[in-house]
């Protein structure tokens, strides 16, 4: 788990928490540098692309750089969630799809209702976008205080990019990770001892009474021994 602080001025603003084992579900067979990888590729794809809607602009509403920075100085934990809706029949069909792209993305599912503030963003066909009903959105986890919408009509695919801030922090899944070093703690705790108190003896007393022979001094002096070499 990742956690992401912003800060918008000297207080902490909204917090992203990446939950690696919600990529591990759809992936199990990944390696744990490929889950970190995707996860922080699709963190930052999601960020880049509410970029580039708020440089966008429509007939029907936008949702710009402004609205972007109310919801992420929302204090809180925020997620960031995407639904194509191209086979939604229904108002329902639509609320649904989209309530489960938030229990489908990369951040910690929500466990508890409570947004403060939110986003919505449409970008697809005029006619899809009646199906969009905001009470039937948000029915599970509460209607926010402040809700920011964006609606563009193209000829893409439809989809629903949804911003939820304020959320309050998973308590299950943090609760399972505390438990989870609580288990492992006397573990690591006499491996930090080992590190710091570890060390070899050497069974081979005798090496240590060994003595080099002292060196044999001869007397005479330097001229005398060198005169035995000369011609």
């Amino acid at each position: 788990m990742i956690m992401v602080p912003g800060k918008i001025g000297p207080s902490l603003s909204t917090v992203f928490l990446v939950d690696n084992d919600q990529m591990r579900k759809l992936n199990p067979q990944s390696s744990k540098h490929q889950i970190y990888l995707s996860s922080n590729h699709q963190v930052m794809e999601a960020i880049k692309h509410l970029l580039q809607v708020t440089k966008k602009s429509s007939f029907y509403g936008n949702f710009d750089e402004t609205d972007l920075m109310n919801i992420l100085g929302t204090r809180g934990v925020t997620i960031i969630s995407s639904a194509a809706i191209t086979d939604a029949k229904t108002t329902s069909d639509v609320a649904s799809k989209i309530q489960q792209s938030w229990a489908n993305s990369i951040f910690c599912p929500v466990e508890a209702a409570g947004v403060i503030r939110a986003g919505l963003i449409y970008e697809g066909p005029e006619k899809m976008a009646k199906l969009i009903n905001v009470p039937a959105v948000y029915e599970r986890v509460g209607e926010p205080l402040e809700l920011f919408e964006g609606t563009y009509i193209s000829e893409s695919d439809p989809t629903v990019m949804t911003i939820l801030a304020g959320l309050p922090f998973p308590a299950r899944r943090m609760l399972a990770l505390e438990e989870s070093l609580e288990k492992n703690k006397d573990r690591l705790q006499n491996l930090v001892i080992k590190e710091y108190s570890q060390r070899y003896e050497s069974r081979i007393s005798r090496a240590s009474n060994l003595k080099a022979r002292p060196q044999e001094r001869k007397t005479g002096s330097i001229s005398s021994k060198l005169s035995k070499y000369q011609k």
